[in-house]
């Protein structure tokens, strides 16, 4: 059986895939917790308990009977036997259970469901939302490409692994803690405490060198180990000590010319230091331009009566409150639609507090480049600071032809607790990370109209058509 942590918004579900029976089996406590927005393992693990009391004396029995246990790890990196159950049952269990997630929740499971079908047929696909999934934590491209590399490299060997006998679950386990103790100096479970990591894949809060060690331990075993041909647990650890061994000597030399292999951040605390250092010198907050603006000053520019139709809608949604300015001055909600291919009119930098709209606003972005984070433009005032991020909707789907960025507080609120597409919350506005991620939401939206939400833009909210109209159509649709 595969183990696998699920996401589900910001909450993992500890999963076991079950190859025999074909079917997912999620522990009851983690789907309870969120369900019942428990704030602790404890409180979900203490309603758990009382429901089952309670189905007990409601006759209700046959859902507790159905249910299993299986070895599934905790918090403190050991496994115990924990109630599971199959995606007919946690339904079953949901109607139990007053909760505002039940049907946001339902549809997570139908989705887990039919990814892991699509990825049985195409097994790129697994690797496709892997990308997709680093892509809106915030990761770097660099990081994402190891990353990945390092699934193939574990891959394989756990194949070597099959071909010696070696069985999936604790003695998988004993290998990989061998591997890890070996070139490390520390056990997995050791591994994570120095990073502070509880429930977390180890891997995913591996850097880049990290992950290079891990792929030299994990490549040379399965190259050792095909040469070798162990036939069972105990040839196969003597093989896995000698590979890992090898990445221990280059830790070692690493470590002996000055430079540092393991290091105590995760991918949280990596993740903030990535964000300080994206940006350039110049760089301000909330309401300011992040991007290098290549702007040429530009009076009376020819736009298209297109123009005069974005101005009202900008204006419309400014008497929302949906466009306007916060107390401290800065203004907040931008409006665009495409011109052609590569070009956009936008609406200008810090205008958020203008109630009537005129052209001298309005500001041609000519072209732009995500990976340099760079905009040129050409107009009377300068582009709004999420030119970058209206580019990379644009480039999603040439069929969309207007994207409106507004804040809602209470739409923002909503958004978050519904079954909408969002990006991470530790991506900020304005950057080329934010640029990335909604860029792989809307194509994953797939169609030429949508609405989503920037978990890490306060109150930020996309809505995009196939003209303007059509955008708009989507914000009415949602606060009605």
């Amino acid at each position: 059986m595969e183990n696998k942590l699920q996401a589900f918004e910001k909450h993992n579900v500890r999963s076991i895939w079950d190859e025999e029976q074909g079917k997912w089996w999620f522990s009851v406590v983690d789907v309870v917790g969120i369900l019942t927005e428990q704030p602790t393992q404890r409180g979900a693990t203490f309603y758990w308990g009382k429901l089952k009391q309670r189905l007990k004396e409601e006759g209700a029995s046959e859902l507790l009977t159905n249910c299993q246990q299986l070895k599934l790890e905790a918090a403190d990196g050991k496994k115990y036997l924990t109630d599971v159950a199959d995606t007919e049952q946690i339904l079953r269990l949901i109607q139990s259970i007053p909760s505002k997630k039940a049907e946001p929740f339902k549809m997570w499971l139908a989705k887990v469901g039919r990814e892991r079908i699509d990825e049985a047929i195409d097994p790129e696909l697994s690797i496709d939302r892997a990308i997709q999934n680093y892509r809106k934590l915030g990761y770097s491209e660099n990081w994402i490409n190891q990353r990945i590399k390092s699934i193939e490299v574990r891959k394989a060997l756990t194949d070597e692994w099959d071909k010696s006998g070696v069985k999936q679950g604790e003695e998988y386990a004993f290998l990989t803690d061998l591997m890890t103790k070996t070139w490390s100096g520390m056990t997995t479970k050791q591994y994570k405490n120095h990073k502070n990591l509880k429930k977390e894949n180890l891997r995913d809060n591996m850097t880049n060198l990290e992950l290079i060690i891990n792929m030299l331990a994990e490549a040379t075993t399965t190259e050792l180990s095909a040469k070798n041909n162990p036939q069972n647990l105990q040839e196969s650890a003597s093989v896995a000590y000698k590979g890992a061994a090898v990445a221990k000597n280059a830790r070692l030399e690493i470590e002996q010319q000055g430079g540092k292999v393991i290091t105590s951040q995760n991918a949280k605390q990596l993740g903030q230091i990535k964000e300080k250092n994206v940006l350039p010198n110049n760089t301000m907050d909330e309401g300011y331009i992040k991007y290098k603006a290549q702007h040429e000053n530009a009076i009376d520019l020819p736009f298209s009566p297109l123009a005069d139709e974005l101005i009202r809608a900008r204006d419309y949604l400014y008497t929302l409150g949906f466009v306007g300015v916060y107390d401290n001055g800065i203004g907040f909600g931008n409006c665009s639609f495409r011109t052609s291919a590569n070009e956009f009119v936008i609406t200008g930098s810090a205008t958020g507090e203008i109630k009537n709209l005129s052209r001298k606003e309005l500001c041609l972005v000519e072209k732009f480049d995500i990976e340099k984070n760079t905009v040129w433009s050409k107009g009377a005032i300068s582009a709004s600071s999420e030119s970058m991020t209206h580019g990379a909707v644009y480039s999603a789907n040439d069929k969309i032809n207007c994207v409106l960025h507004i804040h809602s507080r209470k739409l923002f609120d909503f958004m978050k607790t519904g079954d909408f597409h969002f990006t991470a919350e530790n991506i900020p506005y304005g950057t080329p990370q934010m640029a990335i991620a909604v860029m792989d939401e809307v194509k994953k939206i797939g169609a030429p109209h949508g609405i989503m939400v920037m978990l890490g833009h306060d109150e930020g909210i996309i809505a995009f058509g196939e003209d303007i109209n059509s955008a708009l159509e989507e914000i009415k649709a949602l606060a009605a």
